[in-house]
């Protein structure tokens, strides 16, 4: 094995495994002989994990915003695959919740992620892409996890890190490139293959810089892929001082005909009016996914309108 990819899977495997509580949830889920009685009894051990599958049950993802009061409710509404998802992205938004100690402040990259799970859940619902159990949303709120894990484990690596995107302004993946050797996006992959987690989250997750590799999750891994930039161009960063480059939006002919290929909007006019529709509605939507903290407005004049839409 390659000794840097060596050191690195050495210390995914000192990464806690999920919470006690939530992985009996996730049996009870796979247990073919649960009832969803079984199901609501495990949940409700959990306080937040309750709170947060009654908020995503009534948020307006499911057109039933303030009826649903328990969490049986949730669970019929809901239903089991993607309550999984919800389930597993929760476990991840325990581990975003420890603080940097550097500059890359966790309510950042939270932001950065609820918009961008936010946004996923949209473009694939714009793209008719094949997405039976929430997998865009969830893959679009867990894609970073991979920085999470190379700040607090490669803690002096990512230091170093964080000064090339801040000071070269080159992107994450090229200052992880050249000091890890690998990406943020192969360590989160890493990480949640450990974890057990469904390859329709973990694919996504490792191609979210290069769907077009993906040759199982291409339309999911697309949908991410373009959530990311998007929430970049409408102001929401995972690391504020990465903003001192504009986000890096594609021009080449052949990426933006795999995008329109997946259903994605890429002509000027769909780009934009796909990002006022979001703009207006994240404010009121994205705080109940998942129970995300809330989300800071952003001066809707400062929203950049992509130059690269055709």
């Amino acid at each position: 094995m390659n000794p840097q990819l060596e050191q690195i899977v050495s210390r995914i495997r000192e990464v806690p495994s999920l919470p006690d509580v939530l992985m009996e949830v996730l049996q009870a889920i796979d247990r073919t002989e649960s009832s969803i009685d079984d199901i609501a009894r495990a949940i409700k051990r959990d306080q937040s994990l309750t709170v947060n599958i009654l908020k995503v049950a009534n948020s307006a993802f499911y057109g039933l915003l303030g009826k649903v009061s328990t969490v049986r409710q949730a669970i019929v509404l809901i239903g089991f695959r993607e309550l999984r998802n919800i389930v597993l992205a929760q476990s991840v938004f325990r581990f975003y919740s420890v603080e940097s100690r550097t500059d890359f402040r966790r309510q950042d990259l939270w932001t950065h992620s609820t918009v961008c799970g936010f946004l996923a859940k949209r473009l694939a619902k714009e793209a008719f892409a094949p997405d039976p159990a929430g997998a865009a949303m969830v893959c679009g709120l867990i894609h970073d996890i991979g920085k999470v894990v190379i700040d607090r484990y490669f803690h002096e690596e990512f230091i170093g890190i964080i000064q090339l995107v801040r000071d070269e302004e080159v992107t994450f993946s090229e200052a992880e490139q050249r000091v890890l050797g690998y990406t943020h996006a192969h360590i989160g992959a890493t990480l949640l293959k450990r974890w057990n987690f469904p390859r329709e989250l973990v694919c996504p997750v490792l191609y979210h810089h290069a769907p077009w590799k993906d040759t199982e999750y291409a339309q999911i891994s697309a949908v991410v892929y373009y959530a990311n930039l998007l929430s970049k161009a409408l102001k929401y960063p995972s690391y504020q001082r990465e903003t001192a480059k504009r986000p890096s939006l594609p021009r080449e002919p052949a990426l933006l005909a795999f995008l329109e290929k997946s259903g994605l909007p890429v002509r000027r006019m769909d780009v934009v009016a796909f990002l006022r529709t979001a703009y207006s509605r994240i404010q009121t939507e994205s705080s109940s996914v998942i129970g995300a903290m809330s989300i800071p407005n952003v001066p809707e004049d400062s929203v950049q309108m992509p130059a690269w839409a055709i």
